[in-house]
Formats: structure tokens, C-alpha cells, sequence
């Protein structure tokens, strides 16, 4: 005890120090978990403030669905516009995919027939659109002044006053030919009446349009005799021809004022519309009562130097590698020879699952002011605010030749005093295939199988 006593002291340090040492070496210990909790604690929160950079509020959320729907809507709007453009309507729809009643199948067509020519006089209507007068027209205009009272003749004597006429040999030359201004052989006061007669023609039309220049009007019109194979084929291609023509109309009728005259519009004379084939030069006094227009045109002779406008112009589809329209000598078929295409295309398209291709020309005598105001309009819009709304022409080409506008009035066409050429445009006129290829005869479904076995006409993003 005494022991214990003497080295209190000493005792109570030694504790304190065991003690200081074993508490420095706890704090140690809990210092060094309290570090590694609050660097787990760091590590969490750095994580969610990382993911809380990464959170989307609610109404972000919205406007993505939103933004999403939308786009899924102007796909199916785009897909809809592009059918839209070539789900127009039929000439005759009982006609196609083929005639309902195979048994009556030639009343379909004599129907089709009288729907088409139909169409282009509806087409000429809406522009106030008409040819020139013509030679039994202006014929029945010189009968008149034989037959006035001041002459004491009645439609008794008027023939004989025409083969023993007061000026010997001026009928017999104006019967065949139209009438030259300027000259003593035929200034009579009945060529006057005539020239009247032309003036007022032109006063009253707004554009002049034969209607020769769509293409199949007198193919229709005659009521042509062929095989039933060939009358739905040509029906097809006549189909195409006019919603083409149609598209030019429209353009013709964006340009011009249909209240002016042909002396005041821009646009003065549609000469065509043709696919394919070769020059035919009509020169004045051939057969028919219509002359053509002057010298400038292509042929070099007083007449119209259309491309073979006729039954046997129907469109031809551009086909793959020919790099040019395929019209053919053969229009029940619309394919053939490449030779017979009107120009070659730098935009490379052909038919394809997608789309078909079809080429064009237009030939119409325009104001030289007005030759960019026509090709942007062949390019715009066409039926705007109604569901076939649609933009298919693309001009590939364009020529511009001289109009000899004396030629022009000889054989009857009054321009008035603007600065005119002969405006050419090439043009490409685009199908959304899946638009109409329902109603695509079998026997053009089976020229396109010919012409491209590897690609089938069903194969396109838009289906049926």
C-alpha cells in the first residue's frame, strides 16, 4: 500500500498516457470511417447532381411526343400529297382496269370516246380558246356578199355566181387559198369580208388552239376500228395525254387573261402538244379545213409542222436505260424505240417502283417578254386548294425560232403588234405509280414486266 502510495503519481501519468494514446488511436479509428463515409457521401451526390443534369422535366416530355406526332403526320401528309398528285380523276373509270361488261366491250369505248373529245373542248372553253376560222367558215363568208340585196342574188344563184363570178377566177382562188392583203388578185370586197371575219375571230378568242394539237382528239373522233387489246391500251395512253394536256391548259390560262384578246394576251397560239415521232409538214391547200401556221415553223413550208400529232403520238413511259422517252411507231403499246423519243433527259429519271416517266413537248407562239413567265408556269403548281394538288412537270429543254408574221396573217391568225417567237419546251412529267397503278390495264402492266423483268410495278414505299 505504502507502495502504491509513493508512486501515485508516477501511476496516474502512465494512466493518463495509456488512456491519451488509446483515445488518439479510437479518434483515429472513427476519423478514418467518418472520411470514408463522406467521401461515399461525395461520390452520391456527385452522382445525382450528374443524373439530375440529365433528368427531363414533364413538359419536355411533352413537346417531344408532340414534336414526334407531328412528324409522323407530315409523313403520312407527304405520303398522301404524293398520291394525291396522280389519283386524279378518269375520263371514264368503267373503263379501267378493263371494261366491266366483256361482252359489250366496244360501247366502253365509243363511251371513252365521246368523253375525250368531251374533255378538250371543255379544256378550250375554260380558256376561251378556238383556231382560227376555217376555209368552209370563210367560204360561207364570201357566199354572203354575192348573196346581199345590192347584187339582186338568192341562194338560187349563188353557185352559178361562183363558177361565173363578176371577177373571173377571183372565187375559184379564194375557195382555194385564204386571202392576200395587198394584192389586186384578190383585194375584192369579199376578201374583206373574210379578213373582217379573221379580225373578229381574233378579238374574240383569248389564245388560239386547234384542236389537232391534243394529241388523239381525231383518233376519238373518227371512232376507231381495232382490236379490243389495242382499244384499252390506247385508252390508257390517251388517259395520261390528257391529264397532261390539262397541266398545259392550266399554265396557258395562268399566263394569259382569258377577258383580253389573242391581240393583247401573251401567250397567242398553242401549236401542240406532242410525245413523240417525226415532223409532218401540212402545207396550205392539202387536204382539210384548216391551214397551218407560217414558214418559221419546222419544214420550211406554209403549213403546221407538227411531231406527228395524231393517233399515232400517244405518250410513251421513259424506261430504264434508254435515258429518253420510249414512244413508239406502235401506240397501243406507248413503248418502242428510243429513237423516237423527243430529247434526252438530264435528270436521269425513268420509270422505276416508284414512279413512272413521261416526256413531252410543247409548242406554243408567245410574246418574247413572256417566254421565262410560261416556263416557271408549266413549272408551278397546278390545282391548288383542291386534293390533287400537284407540281409533276419538270422543263428539260427549251428552243426558240423567228415567226414570220406576215405567213402567219395569210393563213389567218392575227397576233397584234407584240415581238413573237416559237417557243419549244421540253418537259418530263412525273406518276406517283401507287397513285393510279390500279387502274393500269394488264397489257401496259405486262410492257412494263418486258421492258424490265427484274423490277416489279408494286415495289414502292407507298403501297396500294
Amino acid at each position: 500500500m505504502e507502495f502504491i502510495k509513493k508512486r501515485l503519481f508516477l501511476i496516474l501519468c502512465v494512466s493518463v498516457v495509456v488512456l491519451g494514446g488509446a483515445i488518439l488511436a479510437w479518434g483515429m479509428v472513427i476519423n478514418s470511417a467518418n472520411k470514408k463515409k463522406a467521401a461515399d457521401l461525395q461520390a452520391q451526390y456527385d452522382g445525382v447532381a450528374r443524373l439530375r443534369g440529365k433528368l427531363v422535366h414533364d413538359n419536355e416530355l411533352a413537346q417531344w411526343k408532340s414534336q414526334a406526332q407531328r412528324a409522323q403526320e407530315d409523313v403520312k401528309g407527304v405520303k398522301k400529297r404524293a398520291l394525291d398528285t396522280t389519283r386524279r380523276e378518269l375520263i371514264y373509270d368503267k373503263v379501267f382496269p378493263r371494261p366491266r361488261d366483256t361482252v359489250n366491250q366496244i360501247t366502253y369505248y365509243e363511251e371513252f370516246a365521246v368523253r375525250y373529245c368531251a374533255q378538250v373542248k371543255k379544256l378550250l372553253r375554260m380558256i376561251k380558246a378556238a383556231d382560227r376560222p376555217s376555209q368552209m367558215e370563210e367560204q360561207r363568208e364570201r357566199e354572203k356578199y354575192y348573196q346581199t340585196p345590192t347584187g339582186g342574188d338568192s341562194a338560187k344563184t349563188t353557185a352559178k355566181k361562183m363558177t361565173a363570178s363578176p371577177i373571173p377566177g377571183v372565187m375559184e382562188m379564194n375557195i382555194a387559198q385564204p386571202a392576200r392583203r395587198g394584192t389586186t388578185a384578190t383585194d375584192s370586197p369579199a376578201d374583206k369580208l373574210v379578213e373582217d371575219l379573221r379580225r373578229r375571230r381574233a378579238e374574240e378568242l383569248s389564245v388560239y388552239i386547234d384542236l389537232d394539237a391534243f394529241c388523239a382528239y381525231k383518233y376519238w373522233k373518227n371512232k376507231p376500228s381495232a382490236s379490243l387489246d389495242e382499244m384499252l391500251k390506247n385508252s390508257w395512253f390517251s388517259q395520261l395525254a390528257s391529264w397532261i394536256q390539262e397541266d398545259v391548259v392550266l399554265s396557258i390560262q395562268q399566263v394569259n387573261d382569258s377577258s383580253r384578246s389573242v391581240l393583247q394576251n401573251p401567250i397567242k397560239r398553242l401549236i401542240e402538244i406532242s410525245f413523240m415521232g417525226d415532223i409532218t409538214v401540212n402545207p396550205v391547200g392539202s387536204a382539210g379545213d384548216r391551214v397551218g401556221s407560217g414558214a418559221m415553223l419546222r419544214g420550211g413550208a406554209l403549213g403546221v409542222a407538227l411531231r406527228n400529232n395524231s393517233e399515232n403520238t400517244l405518250p410513251g413511259y421513259v424506261m430504264a436505260g434508254s435515258g429518253s422517252a420510249r414512244g413508239a411507231s406502235n401506240p397501243a403499246m406507248g413503248f418502242g424505240d428510243s429513237s423516237a423519243s423527243i430529247k434526252s433527259s438530264w435528270t436521269g429519271r425513268s420509270c422505276d417502283g416508284l414512279a413512272d416517266v413521261v416526256h413531252f413537248e410543247v409548242a406554243v407562239i408567245v410574246d418574247s417578254t413572256h417566254i421565262v413567265a410560261f416556263t416557271n408556269a408549266m413549272q408551278s403548281k397546278k390545282g391548288i386548294g383542291t386534293p390533287n394538288e400537284r407540281n409533276q412537270i419538270t422543263v428539260l429543254n427549251l428552243e426558240i425560232e423567228p415567226v414570220d408574221v406576215l405567213a402567219e396573217e395569210k393563213a389567218g391568225y392575227y397576233y397584234g403588234p407584240s415581238s413573237l417567237v416559237v417557243l419549244r419546251i421540253d418537259c418530263e412529267y412525273v406518276f406517283i405509280k401507287s397513285g393510279y397503278e390500279k387502274f393500269m390495264p394488264i397489257p401496259v402492266k405486262a410492257s412494263f414486266q418486258t421492258e424490265d423483268k427484274g423490277r416489279s410495278t408494286s415495289d414502292n414505299i407507298y403501297g396500294n
